[in-house]
């Protein structure tokens, strides 16, 4: 996983994404991932100020945290039940967030797996919407 890590972060872009895509608002990034694409948005996020916001599905830090400084609002969701990042990884994300005093929102879904079966998808949506809702008016402002 450490081995690729840094190429698979290279894929996120943000300069990319923004330059190419006229619909995008550039003063409000917001990186949603699942399982790996979690762990990227959550690296990315703690080294871009570019991003608001991040929804993590199932993810986590793979990469030393001793450097993180600051981190934007980040919305967990994770199922108990995960055996591939499994719910305590989350505690030590919280623990990073908690110690660079960023706001975060966890809901950990007791009957839930890694892909978040026996998750009413419904409830999924509502809480990143309204996580969404919430801090996007804030919003972070790119130079």
């Amino acid at each position: 996983m450490a081995r690729c890590f840094g190429t698979w972060l290279g894929t996120i872009g943000i300069r990319y994404f923004i330059q190419r895509q006229p619909f995008a608002d550039k003063n409000k990034i917001f990186l949603l991932g699942h399982s790996l694409g979690a762990q990227l948005a959550l690296q990315q996020a703690a080294k871009d100020k570019r991003v608001a916001g991040v929804v993590d599905m199932s993810g986590c830090f793979v990469l030393p945290t001793n450097a993180i400084t600051a981190m934007p609002p980040v919305l967990i969701l994770h199922g108990k039940r995960d055996v591939v990042v499994p719910v305590t990884r989350e505690q030590a994300l919280i623990a990073v967030l908690k110690r660079v005093h960023s706001q975060y929102e966890e809901h950990i879904f007791s009957q839930g797996d890694h892909a978040f079966n026996h998750v009413d998808f419904d409830e999924l949506v509502r809480y990143t919407n309204a996580f969404l809702d919430s801090h996007q008016r804030v919003g972070t402002t790119v130079e």
